[in-house]
């Protein structure tokens, strides 16, 4: 079986999809080697780290859906979420001690393994910085996750070659999204709390959003448009695709009044709206997903594993 070019460099200790129905704590204050990527898919993320260049002043952070955090080594931190949020983490420690994560990026061998891509260039980074997803990094962190748990085990025969287009593809994703003055952007506050108003009631219009947060519908169009590379209205059809997902995993509703309850006058425009997002009908997605929903979970470190059913099997 070949060895993977990455895993050489960087070891995943930690790969895990974790679903929190209430308030939890998901690490009390701690720090380890390993560089941490976690991604918020539904919910709130709560990190508190301590900033060595300020005298180990504590600094709070939040993520948002749509946005995951990069965690340096070394960094004195703790996690909690707020009920209902679903977080991704993959921990990655570089292989030899001989060598820091920011030295094995920035080496021209790793550089190699990702052509014609930005450099990632973590050393500029704050301890914990909160990147918006502007591509596609949570396709791609979900796609690592999910061949590094259903392969724990027994590893199959390409194991290696097809875990290196994973971490190509991944670090491909984090650093096309990261703006170049990550580490002095901070989020915008009316996009933030855009999102979690579209996130409680994805049927929602973008005029009522704009008279919530007090700002001009224009204003509110165009600063999200600069942000995010996505129109307002891009992400309400979004969290109302993600809605539907989960209520069609509820057999006993019809497709029809799950139309009516994620925003849609008509069936027809339910059906054609959600096709075109996801490739799928909803009668098709439904099949495919009540067949297949698990969430998938493994901290190597402790040996803990486990499988829950899924309430979104995205």
């Amino acid at each position: 079986m070949e060895k993977s070019l990455f895993i050489e460099l960087l070891k995943p200790t930690t790969f895990s999809y974790i679903k929190c129905e209430e308030k939890r704590t998901l690490c009390e204050s701690h720090k380890h080697h390993s560089i941490e990527f976690v991604y918020v898919e539904s919910g709130k993320l709560y990190i508190t780290y301590e900033d060595k260049k300020n005298f180990n002043k504590e600094v709070a952070l939040e993520a948002l859906p749509g946005q995951f955090a990069i965690i340096k080594p070394n960094t004195q931190h703790c996690q909690h979420t707020d009920a209902n949020t679903i977080v991704l983490v993959l921990e990655l420690l570089p292989k030899s001690q001989n060598n820091t994560v920011e030295e094995i990026i920035a080496n021209d061998y790793f550089i190699n393994l990702l052509p014609n891509t930005p450099l990632l260039n973590i050393s500029t980074f704050e301890p914990v910085e909160i990147i918006n997803d502007l591509f596609n990094v949570k396709r791609r962190l979900e796609n690592m996750i999910r061949y590094l748990y259903n392969n724990r085990k027994e590893k199959e025969e390409y194991f290696y070659p097809q875990l290196d287009i994973y971490y190509r593809e991944l670090f491909i994703e984090i650093s096309k999204t990261i703006p170049k003055n990550a580490s002095k952007k901070r989020y915008n506050r009316i996009i933030s709390n855009a999102l979690m108003i579209i996130e409680n009631n994805s049927s929602i219009t973008v005029a009522k959003i704009a008279k919530q947060l007090n700002v001009s519908k224009a204003y509110l169009s165009t600063i999200i448009s600069r942000s995010l590379n996505r129109t307002t209205q891009e992400l309400i059809l979004e969290a109302k695709i993600k809605k539907a997902k989960k209520l069609l995993l509820n057999d006993e509703l019809s497709i029809t009044t799950i139309a009516k309850k994620c925003g849609y006058s008509t069936l027809r425009g339910f059906q054609i709206c959600f096709t075109n997002s996801t490739g799928t009908s909803p009668s098709e997605y439904r099949k495919s997903a009540l067949n297949n929903r698990f969430i998938y979970w493994e901290y190597h470190e402790t040996g803990e594993t486990g499988i829950d059913v899924s309430t979104d099997s995205e």
